[in-house]
């Protein structure tokens, strides 16, 4: 009677087959869930990576302005009289694009520098005794050796991505945050996650989305929280554009300070 009884008890302890179904089920969506999990871990790991490379970038490239712009010409054609936004190339011709990589080793290949950066500079001021300059700096990444970009100074030879001038002009809605670009050859070159440089002031803009729910390809839809606050008529936005021929949108973040281009003038 006991042994008996014995195997009745054990008997009752074991799993059915539904109750093993039940828990594979449930470990199967628990995978899934997880493995789900991975890819946007290895996004947000990759965003914060190239964040911390981008504010290493962004003090050396604005080191390197200041250092250069102590002999830097007000008087030269290349700088407007003050309030529009020029290319740190046109002011200041450094010739080999290495001193625009990131980190700017002689020692690294060109072929294995990944990061650059570009910069556009502003005068605060018409007076040549105020030497202070709003300078932007854009840092990007290049997506491959051979990978060509557009370039306001060459045409599409750049080897790595800097800023060009688009002309847009404002949407008359109440919310005053849709922008029209009036080059069709350049709608590519800002999309949603584009930062955005207004050419007069200086101004950063976010951009939330294309299209502006109309279907207009032309129609670009800045962050609500800070509009768009111009007048009409067209203006110049400066932006990274993707590679020539498309791709992954480049510039990974933008940093903006003022410097002092040498000593004032007395």
């Amino acid at each position: 009677m006991t042994l008996y009884a014995l195997r009745i008890t054990r008997s009752e302890r074991a799993f059915s087959l539904t109750e093993v179904l039940i828990a594979v089920g449930i470990l199967a969506v628990a995978m899934v869930f997880i493995a789900g999990l991975f890819p946007t871990a290895i996004y947000f790991s990759t965003v914060s990576t190239e964040r911390t490379i981008a504010a290493a970038a962004a003090d050396e490239a604005f080191a390197k302005i200041q250092l250069y712009g102590k002999v830097a010409d007000f008087n030269s054609p290349t700088w407007p009289a003050a309030g529009g936004c020029v290319d740190f190339r046109t002011v200041w011709p450094v010739v080999s694009e290495l001193e625009f990589s990131y980190p700017s080793n002689p020692d690294i290949a060109a072929e294995d520098v990944k990061y650059f950066w570009s910069a556009l500079c502003r005068r605060l001021s018409a007076d040549e005794k105020d030497r202070r300059v709003q300078v932007t700096i854009f840092i990007s990444r290049k997506a491959g050796f051979n990978t060509k970009y557009y370039d306001p100074l060459g045409g599409m030879s750049s080897n790595w991505p800097v800023p060009v001038p688009i002309n847009v002009a404002p949407i008359a809605v109440p919310e005053k945050n849709q922008l029209s670009i009036e080059n069709q050859a350049q709608l590519s070159f800002i999309n949603a996650g584009s930062t955005i440089i207004d050419g007069q002031t200086g101004a950063i803009y976010r951009v939330l989305r294309r299209d502006g729910g109309n279907l207009d390809p032309e129609v670009v839809v800045l962050d609500p929280q800070k509009p768009w606050l111009g007048g009409n008529g067209t203006v110049v936005f400066w932006a990274v554009p993707p590679p020539v021929g498309g791709g992954r949108y480049p510039c990974i973040a933008v940093y903006q300070k003022v410097v002092r281009f040498g000593n004032s003038i007395q």
